[in-house]
């Protein structure tokens, strides 16, 4: 994630938030709407895209990566990313993960760079950087079914 991070998230997730971490965290929320808006994205594939809050049901990391999500605001996708190359970071096997946020930017190639933040399930202590996930996929096309 380049504006939305673990930190980001971690920061965003205390309450009651302190003034100078509110401060923090419009400012980079700010600087990620404004980064968005600048780039060349379908605005059919962005709204599509954006899937908060979805359980994602099944991971394929492959030559295609392919995330099933189910959202509770729009049902069941397949999200297919075309000649994926995967980041570093994947999601642990066995371990449910929910779609938190998104960032999608345009690669000099013509394709896309896609950030995923993954939530797992937390302790009773509340979530911390072990329970989330920054999954990144380069990728030349992503179609969503």
């Amino acid at each position: 994630m380049r504006y939305l991070t673990k930190d980001w998230y971690l920061m965003s997730q205390q309450y009651p938030m302190p003034e100078e971490v509110q401060e923090q965290v419009h400012a980079a929320w700010k600087a990620f709407r404004e980064a968005q808006a600048r780039e060349d994205i379908p605005r059919e594939l962005a709204g599509r895209l954006s899937l908060h809050d979805g359980d994602v049901t099944g991971v394929v990391m492959g030559e295609d990566c392919v995330l099933a999500v189910d959202s509770p605001y729009s049902g069941s996708h397949r999200i297919i990313f075309r000649n994926a190359v995967p980041g570093p970071e994947q999601p642990a096997e066995g371990r449910p993960w929910v779609w938190i946020y998104d960032e999608l930017y345009r690669t000099p190639e013509g394709g896309y760079e896609t950030h995923i933040l993954l939530q797992s399930d937390c302790g009773p202590g509340g979530v911390t950087a072990a329970d989330l996930c920054d999954l990144v996929i380069a990728c030349s096309e992503i179609q969503i079914q």
